[in-house]
């Protein structure tokens, strides 16, 4: 069977248009991130993160749906060509310098012509179940490729659905390797702070975020842990000023 991803979602920006979704500004004053020596906005690090080889990411807010809003503005940004290429060279300030014109060239072939698509994770699931001996999730990936675009699950922390250290499932296995080196699919995530801490973190599986960069819209809440200390190199909360 193919288009699988039609049966479990569709288009970002189409669903944004037609049912009129909240956005918000994409440029927002805070926080910075600190990369190369310097404190840099937000989309700023964001954008140039997609173009690379294992780009998956999530947008970590107290509100889910601020990062939903968020990700809605990113979506309606890369459905329009014109404006996105545009957007992504008035971004490297000095575009006299070679260095900046040759990234903003690379970040434009490798990003222009890419979609979100909204990923409605509970129908994949029943899908998924159903599917017997079928690779749902591989065709998935094959799809999401042919149709160059990001996947944004509603809730991406079912689909990491560990027993324990081992007892993975094979739809744990399959979105651990989609996710790593030279990525076969991608993911943006909206996700809140208590969903990222005690699901990813603190998950059973909390590994997998070593193939996401995780790009906070708020500080961590004091009232959650920090994360664990085997994964302290992993923790972004240095690397953002709010």
């Amino acid at each position: 069977m193919n288009n699988i991803l039609q049966l479990i979602g569709s288009d970002l920006a189409t669903i944004i248009r037609d049912e009129r979704l909240p956005t918000v500004e994409l440029d927002i004053a805070k926080p910075h991130i600190f990369a190369n020596g310097c404190y840099i906005r937000f989309i700023d690090f964001l954008i140039p993160w997609l173009h690379r080889p294992m780009n998956s990411v999530f947008i970590v807010a107290d509100n889910v749906e601020f990062a939903k809003d968020y990700v809605n503005s990113l979506a309606l940004l890369m459905d329009d060509q014109a404006r996105f290429i545009n957007f992504i060279y008035s971004r490297q300030y000095d575009l006299e310098d070679d260095v900046n014109k040759s990234r903003a060239e690379r970040i434009v072939q490798k990003l222009i012509g890419k979609k979100l698509f909204k990923f409605r994770t509970k129908t994949f699931l029943e899908l998924n179940e159903l599917s017997g001996n079928w690779d749902l999730f591989n065709q998935i990936a094959q799809e999401a490729n042919e149709l160059k675009c990001f996947l944004v699950p509603d809730f991406f922390s079912s689909l990491v659905t560990s027993q324990g250290p081992t007892k993975y499932t094979k739809l744990d296995l399959d979105v651990f390797f989609a996710t790593r080196g030279t990525a076969r699919i991608s993911f943006i995530v909206p996700i809140s702070w208590q969903d990222y801490t005690w699901n990813i973190e603190h998950g059973k599986m909390a590994g997998i975020i070593r193939h996401f960069q995780p790009f906070l819209l708020d500080p961590r809440p004091k009232s959650l842990p920090e994360i664990p200390h085997h994964l302290l190199a992993l923790s972004p909360d240095h690397l953002f000023e709010f």
